[in-house]
């Protein structure tokens, strides 16, 4: 399908026993390294049905939160869409790129929290990356360094079986990152690369029983997509210098699950310096945060803001935040964590309620031990008891992190992978 610009046009186990203590988490010196930088558009922010836009229920209704621990929610249909019980033993896929042999490994979640080492497998490397699996958890994919995909299985006991080990049908696309449809029958390939040189996002088939992949096609043509979004309500949100040849935008809010095509329903530009690089970005509420971590510009890195009002998006400030690899975003809903490789370093936003730079940077928490050494792309549990479970990998070891629901974060310390460049992780992903 191709989309169309019409408006209306988106730890406990290896070898022994580890034992993790829970640190309260008291926020000290907030101003280390974030300056407040407002990027918005006065005109846009003075509109009187702006102030208005946090009582729309209708913006909040998707997002609002009660902090029950199972929000499984309804179920969509297809054949890989159902989770399951929120509370099952979940496998953490971890890539050791610097291993011999096998180079991937499954651990083992428990409902406690503990972690097991299990089998291990062979296949691409993933540096810096996220595997995303379907909502049953029964396959996992993800983007491997030579521009293939790598996927696996994982039957009932956390058994994986790999389904290919590097795969682009022939060179179709060069992927950097994959986001999976809520039906578990199909996924989003995105490529990194300029509009001329195959950029864009592709859209793959997932055969129901063996998980082997298809191309349908490409959906959405493309500069420099970073990552696709997908939403609640069936939209999304997609991060690109241009869409079909299109720059006047960086941030595009696609009706993205339309039956027939997905359509730009509204974006907005975030980024006025053209050396920006958009790492991450996740919806909050009636925020969009997007993490600009490029390494050679001459502009302070940014955690940057768009408000929704009234189904517009509008650029909404920044704050300076050094090297925002990516942002995880508490399943409660109340704070979003930014990962900072090359600083060393997690923090914490908070909502404020302001129209211009909607979050408050309440700086990185107490450590139990010591902060993260180059933590990467992470993950977060969002159901069941370990709901707001953060998993950061960093150097040999896995950072865990546990949202509160009150707008707070506790260290609760690392599960030791061992010694050697052959035991640090770059890529994780773990099971709904």
């Amino acid at each position: 399908m191709k989309y169309s610009t019409a408006f209306p046009l988106f730890l406990v186990a290896v070898t022994g026993c580890q034992t993790l203590t829970a640190v309260d988490t008291d926020f000290g010196d907030t101003s280390d390294t974030s300056e407040v930088t407002d990027t918005s558009d006065t005109e846009d922010t003075v509109d009187t049905q702006d102030t208005e836009d946090t009582a729309d229920t209708e913006d909040t209704a998707d997002t609002a939160d009660t902090q029950d621990t199972d929000d499984t929610g309804p179920i969509p249909d297809g054949c890989r869409a159902d989770p399951g019980s929120a509370n099952k033993d979940r496998a953490i896929a971890i890539n050791f790129n610097w291993a011999t042999g096998d180079n991937w490994t499954i651990y083992e979640l428990d409902s406690a929290g503990d972690i097991t080492e299990g089998d291990t497998f062979a296949m691409g490397n993933a540096y810096n990356q996220k595997v995303s699996f379907t909502p049953d958890g029964s396959l996992g994919l993800v983007a491997q360094d030579d521009g293939t995909l790598g996927i696996f299985t994982l039957d009932s006991n956390l058994n994986p079986t790999v389904v290919t080990q590097a795969w682009n049908d022939n060179g179709a696309f060069y992927a950097s990152s994959v986001t999976i449809d809520p039906s578990g029958e199909r996924a989003w390939v995105i490529d990194g690369n300029w509009e001329n040189n195959g950029g864009g996002v592709y859209e793959i088939a997932l055969d129901c029983d063996s998980g082997v992949p298809t191309l349908v096609g490409q959906t959405v043509s493309a500069k420099l997509p970073s990552d696709l979004v997908l939403q609640p309500d069936g939209s999304a949100f997609l991060f690109a210098e241009a869409i079909d040849g299109d720059d006047s935008a960086d941030v595009w809010w696609f009706d993205w699950l339309d039956e027939e095509y997905p359509w730009v329903q509204e974006s907005v530009s975030l980024f006025e310096n053209e050396d920006a690089m958009i790492g991450a970005g996740v919806r909050v509420d009636n925020v969009v945060l997007v993490a600009d971590n490029s390494f050679f510009s001459s502009d302070p890195n940014t955690v940057t803001f768009a408000r929704i009002s009234n189904d517009n998006l509008y650029a909404a400030g920044a704050l300076e935040i050094d090297s925002p690899v990516d942002l995880i975003a508490s399943p409660y809903g109340d704070s979003v964590l930014v990962i900072q490789d090359y600083d060393n370093a997690v923090r914490l936003l908070v909502p404020n309620g302001n129209n211009d730079v909607p979050f408050d940077d309440m700086g990185q928490p107490d450590y139990l031990v010591d902060e993260p050494e180059l933590p990467g792309k992470s993950v977060v549990i969002t159901r069941g008891n370990l709901k707001g479970l953060v998993l950061v990998p960093e150097v040999t070891a896995l950072h865990q992190f546990q949202f509160d629901g009150n707008e707070s974060i506790e260290d609760l310390g690392i599960f030791d992978f061992g010694s050697g460049d052959a035991n640090i992780p770059t890529a994780i992903g773990v099971q709904p």
